[in-house]
């Protein structure tokens, strides 16, 4: 099956799931949004299955994945046959290995424009390669990370902090069963990390019992 990963993260978390039988579900392709690691660790140990994380859009199929034999998780994989993948800074140049850019690929199921709009076109569409808007780094074995939206990203006095980095951490706590983490305004550092959580039936925790938490695998200034 192909499946976003708040399917699966609801499959988890159903109590009843022994009820039923999936033994015939063997593969699951997963995207749409990032696959938290620890969704995928719970899932492989409550059903047995691996979760093979890709990425794509509307205007491109998708352009990595994960296989069998090789799969990496917490990456979304490598590159698929026939697509040309670049990561690029602010000006458009290519980053290094290791560093995180803008993800642009380009390929024949790519798409070649959007429906009478020349200029949205002509500023998503760079020398062939459609501009993703998503930011990801590549490592030496050619695997790539998804380091969230180039939108998305909080700027708090001067410093940038990926919201899915955050979102790892909280999930990672026994207690939290799902979380979504963005950008508050603040009148002096611009904005600061705010995380809205929702816990497991059962499990009442503080704020103050959270954000101990993160500082145990966060910098001072990424914590919520």
């Amino acid at each position: 099956i192909s499946a976003l990963p708040a399917f699966l993260l609801s499959l988890v978390n159903c109590q009843d799931r022994g009820r039923y039988d999936i033994r015939s579900l063997r593969t699951i392709c997963a995207g749409g949004d990032a696959v938290p690691v620890t969704l995928q660790e719970r899932f492989l140990a409550e059903f047995g299955v691996s979760i093979y994380e890709g990425c794509g859009m509307t205007e491109v199929v998708p352009f990595t994945l994960n296989r069998p034999g090789e799969n990496r998780v917490g990456s979304i994989g490598r590159a698929c046959p026939g697509m040309s993948i670049r990561l690029v800074d602010n000006d458009l140049i290519d980053v290094e290995d290791g560093a995180t850019g803008e993800i642009l690929v380009r390929g024949d199921a790519a798409m070649i424009g959007y429906w009478r709009e020349p200029e949205i076109t002509s500023s998503t569409i760079v020398d062939g390669y459609v501009r993703t808007g998503d930011l990801g780094r590549r490592d030496a074995d050619g695997y790539y990370w998804f380091m969230g939206r180039k939108k998305e990203i909080i700027i708090r006095g001067g410093s940038n902090i990926s919201p899915l980095e955050v979102e790892e951490v909280l999930y990672r706590h026994p207690n939290v069963r799902e979380c979504g983490v963005v950008g508050a305004p603040h009148p002096e550092l611009g904005e600061v990390v705010w995380a809205y959580i929702a816990l497991k039936a059962g499990t009442p925790t503080s704020a103050e019992e959270l954000r101990a938490f993160c500082a145990d695998h966060l910098a001072a200034y990424k914590i919520p």
